[in-house]
């Protein structure tokens, strides 16, 4: 769940949900967005929209909101705030995403200096178009990117961007990921413990799953 805390504490709603499935029978690793603003049944809270569900009782509500609602089993979980999410791709190097004109346009005139105001992360503007390698700030503001096109496409790009992580350090060798798991696990809040993430970090890489 990504958390739009303003700042780097966990206060703010799960704007973001991606449940993550690892399948190991078809050796894939699937990603489903759900729809922050979703009309729930919020236990002690009647209906309300699923990104308010963690702001009424943090992680441990929003889970059980996704699991009552969405038919689901999900027993783990991670949550995220602006300024993790930042600081761990910019610990992987980046991550290269395609930007259009459009989403280029947006962020410069809307996203970008909308962080750099509500926050004090630093984000210089897209200079270009197209295959490009982003910080962890402007990664950040291309995973908000709603008003040009809506939530369905703003979720793809959630998923785009975690997928580019995946990408850059899918060939990391085996030694080196502890340090990556440990940098992960200080940046975030997590059931999941280092063997946990370890132990998905060494499948998904052995496996190159693509």
């Amino acid at each position: 769940m990504g958390i739009d805390s303003r700042k780097d504490n966990d206060s703010g709603r799960s704007d973001a949900v991606i449940i993550l499935t690892i399948d190991k029978e078809h050796n894939k690793i699937k990603l489903t967005s759900i729809a922050r603003d979703s009309h729930v049944a919020i236990d002690g809270r009647g209906k309300d929209k699923l990104t308010h569900s963690y702001a009424f009782g943090k992680s441990t509500l929003a889970v059980k909101t996704l699991n009552k609602n969405f038919g689901l089993e999900i027993t783990d979980y991670v949550t995220i705030n602006f300024y993790e999410f930042s600081r761990i791709i910019d610990y992987i190097g980046g991550v290269e995403v395609e930007v259009s004109q459009k989403e280029k346009d947006h962020l410069n005139s809307y996203i970008i200096p909308k962080l750099k105001k509500q926050t004090d992360l630093e984000c210089n503007s897209i200079s270009k178009t197209g295959k490009q390698l982003l910080s962890g700030a402007q990664a950040l503001c291309y995973s908000r990117i709603r008003k040009i096109d809506g939530d369905i496409e703003r979720g793809n790009r959630q998923k785009e961007v975690l997928e580019a992580m995946f990408n850059r350090v899918k060939d990391t060798s085996l030694t080196k990921l502890p340090a990556v798991a440990e940098m992960v696990l200080s940046q975030c809040q997590t059931s999941l413990s280092t063997k946990d993430i370890m132990g998905m970090g060494v499948w998904a890489v052995s496996s190159k799953r693509g």
